[in-house]
């Protein structure tokens, strides 16, 4: 039963085949219409974003677009339970969903909506075609649109549906029933296959007409949510020891995306959409039910999103995280203060939101400058919004770059950069763009001489080795001998060796040593 303070979302039909459990940064409340509440379930390239919101008459379709949200999708259903929901958007800004209702008997199905005009899919569908489709997962830029329908004989099968025809998508081996939940440009297809009972279910993919089990993480199940263009798919799969843990499949491996953190048996992480980048969102639950946090996981780290919230956010829990879209930007569901009005409904609500991760910034370098002509050293970035995946540039050239934190990143800059006197520039790469650039200094810094060893000999002896020891030497310095260069191994950038010619020590009296690099003369 619904209360009036719940919101429910209609993602797919048929429970027991979708078993999953129930910067600066700028994050946008899209608000409900006056409505009670709302959730945000998709995104394109372009940033608009569907979903649904619980209004007075039920439960209604949306589109967010240009900070204006839009009732949509209504296939004319009415009566004590209208419950609709957008759960897929385009480049085109054509947007899939269903809709359901008691009167008239029957009323409801999938529904693309387009310039305005909501049309049911089964009113395409070929004469004949023994489907009554009855939900629409996702669409790709091409207008192909994948989903859940009844087969004839009453089986539920993935539907793909292009250009006017309808492909049943089958099932795995031995399965009885299966759905579809995402499709890329490419048109491959990801979901689940079940048994008969829905008690087994194991992700697919669906590709070039063959259906692929994915398989699990040593657990009974698993279910695919997301693809992206290049074919990774992603979802949730049940484990050896029985926890539900997301999961990202690539080049035929299964990989386990771990935890928030959470070590009491129980508790679920699942996956539910991945851009271009292979940056991957989704939700966790604690094993008491009591902690519901969105994530996003990136560069191998898995984030809370609401470590990422701004300060004095009136945002009290980013519970979910649906999709996220090629700039990164990622929507779903919380629960927020604002727009509270008792006695109407309790405090706080559920809002879908618009997470929008701009550009990151630094704040300082450690160290911000060195000798020019010193060694390879490692360079800490101070800052704001540092995400797994950054990338610090030196001049433009990328870095090997280490992930500490949102606020830090740790950098090896070569000896060969700093190599001569001057200034670079450091800035730092993420998928929302590039940081503006941190001056960073390389010191003319001449050498000096502490000691040299030994300091004296006897006039007309023999050659002997020269210890010279000091600071600011690098490899190309080099021991003079009353002006001459003598042949000189560098030993670190404390220590020279050179080598003194007997003809250079014939006659009694004194010898002036210096060292010269690249960035000047010792004193004598």
């Amino acid at each position: 039963m619904r209360t009036p303070d719940s919101l429910a979302i209609v993602t797919c039909l048929v429970a027991a085949l979708w078993a999953l459990p129930a910067v600066a940064q700028t994050i946008t409340d899209l608000g409900a219409l006056g409505g009670r509440g709302s959730s945000a379930s998709g995104i394109n390239a372009s940033g608009q974003v569907v979903g649904a919101y619980l209004g007075p008459s039920g439960q209604t379709a949306f589109l967010y677009s240009n900070g204006v949200m839009t009732g949509i999708g209504s296939l004319g259903c009415s009566g004590a339970e209208v419950f609709a929901s957008a759960s897929g958007i385009n480049e085109s800004g054509q947007v899939v969903g269903s809709e359901s209702g008691t009167i008239p008997i029957g009323c409801g199905g999938p529904f693309l909506y387009f310039g305005g005009i909501t049309t049911n899919l089964n009113s395409l569908l070929p004469a004949n075609s023994g489907w009554v489709l009855g939900a629409a997962s996702a669409i790709n830029d091409s207008g192909q649109i994948v989903g859940v329908g009844v087969v004839a004989g009453g089986a539920n099968h993935a539907f793909l549906y292009s250009g006017g025809s309808i492909t049943d998508l089958g099932t795995l081996p031995g399965d009885a029933q299966s759905g579809a939940a995402a499709i890329n440009d490419s048109g491959e297809v990801v979901g689940s296959s079940s048994s008969a009972d829905g008690s087994v279910n194991h992700a697919f993919l669906y590709s070039g007409g063959i259906m692929t089990d994915l398989g699990t993480l040593g657990g009974c199940c698993s279910s695919a949510t997301g693809i992206n263009a290049s074919g990774q798919v992603v979802g949730s799969s049940t484990t050896a020891s029985g926890d539900t843990h997301a999961f990202l499949y690539s080049g035929g491996i299964m990989t386990d995306l771990g935890t928030l953190g959470e070590s009491t048996p129980g508790y679920s992480i699942w996956a539910n959409g991945i851009n271009a980048s292979g940056q991957i969102v989704g939700g966790f639950s604690s094993a008491d039910g009591s902690v519901n946090h969105a994530f996003l996981y990136s560069g191998g780290v898995m984030t809370d999103l609401n470590s990422l919230l701004p300060a004095n956010s009136a945002w009290v829990a980013l519970v979910l995280a649906s999709a996220i879209n090629d700039s990164g930007q990622i929507v779903g569901n919380g629960t927020t203060t604002l727009g509270c009005s008792p006695p109407y409904w309790s405090c706080p609500v559920t809002h879908g939101f618009l997470l929008d991760t701009e550009g990151p910034t630094i704040t300082s370098l450690s160290p911000s400058s060195t000798a020019a002509g010193g060694a390879t050293f490692t360079l800490t970035v101070n800052g704001t919004y540092l995400f797994s995946g950054a990338t610090v540039n030196w001049n433009g050239i990328p870095l090997a770059t280490a992930f500490v934190g949102t606020s830090q990143l740790t950098a090896t800059v070569p000896a060969s950069l700093i190599a001569t006197p001057g200034t670079a520039t450091v800035s730092v790469t993420t998928i929302r763009g590039t940081s503006l650039g941190a001056t960073f200094t390389m010191k003319n810094v001449p050498p000096t001489i502490a000691s040299i060893s030994p300091s004296s000999a006897m006039a007309g002896g023999p050659a002997f080795p020269l210890r010279v020891t000091g600071t600011n030497f690098f490899s190309s310095a080099t021991v003079k001998w009353n002006g001459t260069p003598l042949p000189t191994l560098y030993v670190s950038a404390n220590t020279l060796e050179a080598a003194v010619p007997a003809s250079l020590i014939t006659t009694p009296g004194t010898a002036s040593v210096i060292v010269t690099t690249i960035l000047g003369t010792s004193v004598a």
